[in-house]
């Protein structure tokens, strides 16, 4: 079903952050508070008083704002490639607890690892991470996998052993639950979107757990530059620098991944959590565009193309409470 095309149907499958987890389908993270912020971003001319300051941003190195940079070496393939074909998880949260909950991806995945942190810490449960920045989680060769790394710590090969390997360490543990991050910044084409679905359908078929879900993916920036230069430049007029998301062009990067990521969800029975609503207004009937503010509550939202600062995912953290909460109350 294409993304958001029928608003009808999400009474099949849609809970709010007081609702239940269903087994299968669709869950948003939507809340009236939320719901208040984007749309008061949406209106905004101006900004000020941004955290983490835009200044700090520029000077600090690239990706030092997400969550993926607390990986710890040993655990991180990027820089044990030791691992890369025995995968190990790095463990945060209640190390201690025999309730296992696991995070699984490339950098769309870390990027919510903070937020899954204190989450973990509050419901007393043991997270454990496997994230390879760079190599989004698909089962493709490496001749043929059209999301070809970009770091040139990461090769197509050692991608490729990793997705094919960490589905069964995964698996060992024995996890209530694992959560699959969605997203990259190569363009979809519809041969690479095609290749998506089916990549993505079969890396979650090698991790035999009973609950999976996907973290959907976050828009892709349309400004020609990341959000704290763009703001910077555009201080006292920042619709330059406000991201727009056409769903009905399915060749949109953004749209191609939400519709993918649904196609996805179908396809190998995995929950998918949609985490648009809270960062963009949702689209009008006449011309089906979403508006995604650069800053919200005086937080900057993207760190760059499509990865949310950790100062945000901290902020949004609760719509991961309601889902712990029942994967921990059904273990």
């Amino acid at each position: 079903m294409p993304f958001r095309a029928a608003v009808a149907v999400l009474s099949l499958s849609l809970v709010s952050l007081t609702g239940t987890v269903p087994a299968f389908g669709r869950t948003t993270t939507t809340s009236s508070t939320l719901s208040r912020e984007v749309a008061l971003a949406a209106l905004a001319s101006t900004v000020s008083h941004v955290q983490p300051s835009l200044q700090k941003v520029m000077l600090d190195p690239p990706g030092a704002h997400t969550s993926s940079t607390m990986l710890p070496k040993y655990c991180n393939p990027r820089y044990h490639p030791q691992i890369i074909s025995k995968p190990i998880p790095c463990t945060f949260g209640d190390k201690t607890s025999s309730k296992v909950i696991v995070l699984v991806g490339s950098s769309h995945a870390g990027m919510w690892l903070r937020a899954a942190i204190d989450v973990a810490v509050r419901e007393r449960v043991a997270l454990k991470a496997f994230i390879y920045t760079s190599c989004v989680p698909i089962i493709a060769s490496p001749g043929q996998n059209a999301f070809r790394p970009t770091d040139p710590r990461v090769t197509a090969t050692t991608c490729a052993t990793w997705n094919s390997t960490v589905g069964s360490a995964i698996t060992a543990l024995k996890p209530a639950a694992v959560f699959v991050g969605s997203g990259t910044e190569i363009p979809t084409t519809d041969r690479a979107h095609a290749q998506w679905v089916r990549g993505m359908t079969a890396f979650l078929a090698t991790i035999h757990v009973n609950q999976k879900f996907i973290i959907g993916a976050t828009p892709h920036i349309t400004t020609p530059v990341d959000a704290a230069q763009c703001l910077l430049s555009h201080a006292t007029n920042i619709e330059p620098c406000v991201t727009t998301v056409a769903l009905s062009n399915p060749r949109d990067l953004t749209t191609s991944m939400l519709n993918a990521d649904e196609e996805i969800s179908a396809a190998s029975g995995a929950t998918l959590v949609d985490v648009v609503d809270m960062l963009c207004t949702s689209p009008t009937r006449a011309t089906r565009v979403m508006r995604c503010p650069p800053v919200i509550d005086g937080r900057l939202v993207y760190v760059n193309g499509s990865h949310l600062t950790t100062t945000f995912t901290t902020h949004i953290e609760g719509f991961l409470q309601p889902i712990f909460e029942e994967i921990v109350g059904n273990a």
